[in-house]
């Protein structure tokens, strides 16, 4: 007698699509140092933060903003009438910014932003 291989299918199928869709996943950034999950961080607290110890240079920061979609022309037009410019996509859902004077929990709020990432200096490193 024969056994049948559809059950055993199934059953693979169903184990690698659960394990694609890890519930951080979704929120990956894909960075030449390597993969970071950056965690949800947009709070009063955390942007006052981030404006107090963010370095500076001829009035301007630099930093990572994951998003929860990916911003729309209306969005990117808020963003830029607050001096955040959007650079370079970073998968998932991110950008390089650089922003020109201090971030408000309002407008990120409205643009769907996820996380605010302040990377180190290997981060911006190439890895050569």
């Amino acid at each position: 007698m024969r056994s049948n291989p559809i059950p055993l299918i199934t059953i693979c199928l169903l184990v690698s699509f659960s394990s694609l869709s890890q519930p951080g996943s979704r929120y990956n950034l894909l960075l030449k140092a390597g993969t970071v999950t950056p965690e949800k961080n947009i709070t009063a607290e955390r942007v006052e933060q981030f404006n107090r110890t963010a370095v500076r240079k001829f009035g301007q920061t630099f930093a990572i903003i994951q998003f929860e979609e990916i911003p729309g022309a209306n969005e990117r037009l808020q963003l830029s009438q607050q001096g955040i410019q959007l650079l370079d996509y970073i998968p998932d859902n991110a950008y390089t910014v650089t922003i020109s004077g201090s971030l408000t929990t309002d407008l990120l709020t409205q643009v769907k932003a996820r996380a605010i990432i302040n990377l180190s200096a290997t981060q911006k490193m190439q890895p050569e």
